[in-house]
């Protein structure tokens, strides 16, 4: 029997020798493998705005970690990741829409980051300096925005337009006494170029820039007789050849409007004449008495609709008509403000002593200006 044993224990201790061994380097192993698995484990911390999380994970995809942590995002989301001595910091922008609206037009663009500039530049938007931005265009974006844009533009255009001739008066020796003749009067041909400006593709204001006679008209005659019937020769010495309609005191023109520098810049159909003293030849009124000046914020207009300039003036429409033409100076010939149209009121009608306010650019041209004693020489 102890033999038996003994020959038992000879075969199978060896084996239960090996079977330990390979049971303890399985083990190891095992150890090994975990231990180099759990080494792969860190900690990532997730920044969403003010929000921040931390989770373990074996994961290195941040889609897939962001997955994981239960966080949702847009195409639109800006991610990046950075890593530090603690770890692994994913950085989560959350967009934010940007609406530009053009006119009738509105396009939204999302943005994580970036200025008013980048904004449009992202909605294909491209400006000027004429247009016009309720924002700076360096302002940065940090949220939900609405951006408009008016859009400003220049067109000019040249058209063909007639130059209307007048009838004038004249006296002839050669007809009758009580007898009248008609000249026909020929109209001309003028080239005005207009300048448009359009705000988002509408006009909203025309300027008339250029104005050139190709074609001067041709002013109608009437023609009063004159002569007398006397067969006395020594009569006719008494009849004049021809008589104008204007008496001697008439000054004589030696100059006209375009020929000195005024402050209006609007330009009369034709010339004014003027006398050596700088008044006009012919007028229809004279007025004398005080003016004041004004100017006007950005966006006014007048009374009559149009937009302030240097040459529409304020009157009292009770005795200067809107649209009336006048020859504005000054009494003592220190301001020549030319060509101008009646154009806008104010409060200073109501007072009698005043008969016109001026229209200046800048406040300083104003004050500079004051009160003065003008002459207003309404034109035909």
């Amino acid at each position: 029997m102890f033999n038996k044993l003994k020959i038992l224990a000879k075969f199978y201790l060896p084996n239960l020798r090996r079977r330990k061994n390979a049971a303890l380097a399985l083990l190891t192993v095992c150890v090994i493998s975990l231990l180099a698995l759990f080494s792969t484990l860190k900690t990532v911390s997730i920044v969403d705005g003010s929000n921040i999380y931390k989770i373990k994970t074996f994961r290195t995809e941040p889609a897939e970690i962001l997955k994981i942590a239960g966080i949702e995002y847009s195409e639109f989301d800006e991610i990046t990741t950075e890593k530090n001595q603690k770890g692994t910091i994913i950085n989560l922008a959350r967009a934010f829409p940007v609406t530009i609206t053009v006119g009738d037009e509105s396009k939204t663009v999302n943005l994580t980051k970036g200025t008013v500039a980048t904004a449009l530049s992202a909605a294909g938007v491209v400006i000027d300096d004429d247009d016009i931005i309720n924002m700076d265009i360096n302002q940065k974006l940090t949220g939900q925005t609405f951006i408009d844009v008016i859009k400003i533009d220049y067109i000019f255009e040249t058209t063909e337009e007639t130059v209307p001739f007048k009838t004038e008066t004249v006296y002839s020796a050669s007809l009758e006494k009580g007898k009248k003749d008609y000249a026909e009067g020929e109209s001309g041909i003028k080239l005005v170029t207009y300048r448009k400006k359009l705000v988002n593709g509408e006009i909203a204001e025309t300027d008339k820039v250029e104005e050139t006679i190709i074609k001067p008209a041709v002013n109608a005659k009437t023609i009063i007789g004159t002569k007398t019937s006397n067969s006395s020769k020594n009569t006719t010495q008494n009849t004049p050849k021809q008589t104008v309609a204007k008496t001697d005191s008439t000054p004589k023109a030696v100059t006209d409007s375009s020929k000195i520098k005024c402050i209006s810049t609007l330009v009369p159909e034709k010339p004014i004449e003027l006398d050596a003293t700088g008044r006009p030849v012919k007028y229809k009124t004279l007025l004398k008495g005080k003016a004041t000046a004004y100017t006007a914020s950005e966006g006014s207009v007048c009374a009559t609709g149009v937009k302030p300039r240097p040459g529409y003036v304020a009157v009292n429409p009770k005795i200067i008509p809107y649209g009336t033409k006048l020859f504005i100076r000054t009494a003592d010939g220190s301001y020549i403000y030319g060509y101008a149209i009646a154009a806008d009121t104010g409060g200073f009608a109501k007072k009698n002593n005043y008969i016109v306010d001026l229209y200046f650019n800048t406040h300083g041209e104003c004050i500079n200006f004051g009160v003065r004693n003008v002459e207003v020489y309404i034109l035909d």
